[in-house]
Parts: structure tokens; sequence; C-alpha cells
């Protein structure tokens, strides 16, 4: 489901809602997996936000925005991690 464009929802929390749909299906999809199966994923959800009235150069800035969040969020994660397994090795010696 997409929220349609002629929505009453103000545009912020139409592009934030839809920004994190995309960090969505990314955070959803293995990244082991091959890079087909995340656009095919990018793919269905651009198809559905153009049949709900946004045009391209909307769409284009949503997965943007979408991919900018995703790789946020993965550098904390990784950080992090790095950051756990690096205390649990001071934590061995």
């Amino acid at each position: 489901i997409v929220i349609h464009k002629e929505s009453d929802i103000n545009e912020r929390a139409k592009r934030t809602i839809h920004t994190q749909e995309i960090v969505r299906i990314l955070r959803n999809t293995s990244r082991d997996l091959p890079e087909e199966v995340r656009e095919k994923g990018i793919k269905n959800y651009v198809i559905k936000q153009n049949n709900s009235g946004y045009d391209r150069v909307y769409i284009s800035q949503i997965i943007d925005s979408g991919f900018k969040a995703y790789d946020k969020q993965i550098k904390a994660n990784d950080a992090a991690i790095e950051a756990k397994k690096a205390k649990a090795e001071i934590a061995e010696a």
C-alpha cells in the first residue's frame, strides 16, 4: 500500500513515510543476496508510487533519500558491532 499523492497527509510526512519504506525494503533484503533481488523490491515500490500519482523526480528523490538513510543505519550498525568486538577482546585480555 502506498499513500496516494492527493492524500491529505502533509508533504513532509509523505516523504518520510516513502523514505522509510525504501529503508524497510533494503533492511529486509540480505546484503549477501545479489543486487538484482534488492532492485526488484525497489522497482515494485516505484511502480506502486507511480500508480499513486507521483512523478519520476519525486520518486528518484525518495529512492536517493532511502539509500542515504539505509547507508547511515548500516554504518552505525557496523560501527556498533566493531565496538562490541573490541570491548569483548579487551575483556578477554
